[in-house]
């Protein structure tokens, strides 16, 4: 018998029991308007699977956003029912698997207006997500210990059953956020075109994005603006029966970086804006500004060395681990907090996201920064360091190479500057390349060609569902892929560390476990390894604020996805008196 059932389990099932209601049922707004947003990257596609591409997911989500069976609050911390009404389970079968039930809400139409039925669900599990010749990331947060993947079948036209054969702890989780796809957009269309072809940049000039999502992408201009519009057939009323979304349509300003997104915003060319902690003084000082904080962002920002770089010399160097440790030793993190974020920032020393209750930061090995420990690391890895101040290594190489970091985040830049300037005192000569983010993605996942890179990973609150960074065979385990994800990958040049076999094993073994202990323990085994071994090595996190017109309601800031989660709940509501001085939220 099982001891103890995760509270996070106990209220999956107590809320598909209870709820009846969904996100945004006891709103209440102004209808109309157009709010202004700022991205500083333009997408290269609006096809979610490949959204690690640039501020492509921003746009991708939000066509997806109101298609998923189960809604998260990002306030409350729980799920509220989606495109089901209803659910039973997780609960575990008399043979040992786990099923969920899920059942659909009847009269949901698609943005063309057909209408939404349980084929739609089967569709995109069995042909696309788990579609064993197209690997994503999804499909990886969805595999079980023995890399089995669930069933999914049709029990009618508006119930779905899912089940998988063994355990798996965060099925619900992992089921629930996926984006539900239209099934007579997708399945003609994948006859001619490979999955990661559909919903390409064209597709919106073709007026082929359809969504079960508030809004839907109607106009971009590149370079310039994305124009979304309120989708006629969204599925969700208000506590007044006023259809949602409140807004008529959402423009996505096109900006090169940060300050001209900053410059826009202050200047009333955008309604919403996430400032730098050293902004957040200034901001309040403008009329018709809430300020709020969100505390620590919730993506890791590393740094990485690529453990398959092209130059065998250099991949020695990156497989070393007293190579890594030495570089761990030289990051000053106190120092990129006072300089970079002017205070506003939190050491980070876990892969697992600070909002985690898995997160324990008492069991990871720390790196206070010591130049001196620095060298010593190196000298046990067999580097030697020349009369000239240059470090070489056993076979008489200079020790230099390549930093990347993407041009739309001059933070990352900043703190690139740090590092190389501390590595300069190991006689490590480092050259920073500043490049487009769309370039770091293709450069990391799709061509493998880069050496060292400062940039940010995903987290969530169940770090499970980052197996598809995680694992070895994972699709997104960018600084060792295995061949048999990555082409550019030699298999007979490729090495699967002893400390990889064990994270593997973690993820195995974790989701066996219904005992929020035991599951506990797997997690907090996992930063330790990866602290001590350093695949990645963690940085600083920023201090998140969210700034906003005070015309701007009902925006409701969570820690994981800012406001989109509410933005079928926001309106405008133009000041009839103009308070001087602005507001601040400090929650």
């Amino acid at each position: 018998m099982l001891r103890k059932v995760t509270i996070f389990l106990l209220f999956i099932l107590v809320s598909g029991m209870v709820f009846s209601n969904y996100l945004g049922a006891e709103a209440a707004g102004i209808k109309g308007g157009k709010l202004t947003l700022i991205l500083t990257t333009a997408p290269q596609t609006f096809n979610w699977f490949n959204a690690g591409i640039g501020d492509s997911s921003i746009i991708g989500h939000l066509l997806g956003r109101g298609g998923r069976l189960a809604e998260y609050n990002e306030i409350e911390k729980k799920y509220y029912p989606g495109i089901a009404e209803s659910w039973k389970g997780p609960r575990v079968t008399k043979n040992g698997g786990m099923e969920i039930i899920f059942y659909l809400r009847k009269g949901v139409r698609w943005s063309d207006g057909k209408p939404f039925t349980a084929d739609d669900v089967v569709f995109t599990f069995n042909n696309v997500i788990l579609n064993p010749k197209f690997p994503n990331r999804i499909q990886d947060q969805l595999k079980t210990s023995k890399g089995l993947l669930p069933e999914v079948k049709k029990i009618d036209d508006y119930a779905v059953r899912i089940f998988y054969k063994e355990v798996y702890r965060p099925a619900f989780d992992a089921v629930a956020r996926v984006y539900i796809l239209p099934k007579h957009i997708w399945e003609p269309q994948m006859k001619t075109k490979k999955i990661s072809e559909i919903w390409d940049i064209s597709a919106i000039s073709k007026g082929e994005l359809v969504g079960l999502g508030p809004f839907i992408p109607v106009e971009y201009v590149p370079e310039q603006y994305i124009r979304l519009m309120r989708n006629p057939y969204y599925w969700k009323v208000d506590k007044n029966g006023v259809q949602l979304p409140y807004l008529d349509e959402i423009v996505y300003r096109i900006v090169p970086n940060y300050e001209a997104g900053k410059l826009i915003f202050l200047t009333g060319g955008a309604d919403v804006f996430a400032p730098r902690g050293g902004d957040v003084v200034a901001i309040k000082e403008k009329e018709d500004f809430v300020v709020f904080r969100q505390g620590p962002t919730q993506s890791i920002q590393y740094l990485a060395f690529n453990f398959n770089a092209k130059d065998t010399v250099k991949r020695g160097w990156f497989r070393n681990i007293h190579f890594r440790k030495a570089i761990a030793y030289t990051i000053n993190k106190q120092a990129i907090i006072n300089v970079v974020y002017q205070g506003f920032g939190v050491e980070q020393n876990s892969v697992v996201a600070f909002m985690s209750p898995f997160f324990n930061e008492n069991v990871v090995e720390k790196y206070n920064y010591s130049i001196d420990r620095a060298k010593s690391e190196l000298k046990l890895g067999g580097f030697r360091f020349g009369k000239d101040g240059i470090l070489y290594d056993s076979k008489g190489n200079k020790v230099e190479f390549t930093l990347i970091t993407d041009s739309s985040d001059t933070f990352r830049e900043q703190v690139c500057t740090i590092l190389i300037n501390e590595w300069r005192k190991l006689g490590i000569n480092a050259k920073l390349a500043v490049v487009d983010r769309n370039l770091v993605s293709k450069l990391l996942e799709q061509t493998g060609d880069w050496e060292a890179v400062v940039s940010g990973l995903m987290a969530f609150e169940e770090p499970q569902l980052s197996a598809h960074i995680w694992r070895s065979d994972g699709t997104k385990h960018f600084w060792n892929f295995s061949p048999k994800i990555a082409k550019w990958v030699d298999e007979r040049e490729y090495v699967k560390f002893d400390f990889e076999e064990e994270i593997d094993k973690i993820f195995d073994k974790n989701v066996l476990t219904l005992d929020d202990g035991i599951a506990k323990n797997y997690w907090y085994l996992f930063q330790r390894i990866v602290s001590k071994n350093l695949p990645v090595i963690p940085l600083v996190s920023s201090i998140k604020f969210l700034a906003w017109h005070q015309k701007v309601k009902n925006i409701r800031p969570g820690e994981l996805d800012s406001f989109n989660w509410c933005i079928d709940r926001i309106y405008i509501d133009e000041p009839k008196n103009k308070v001087k001085g602005g507001k601040s939220n400090e929650g």
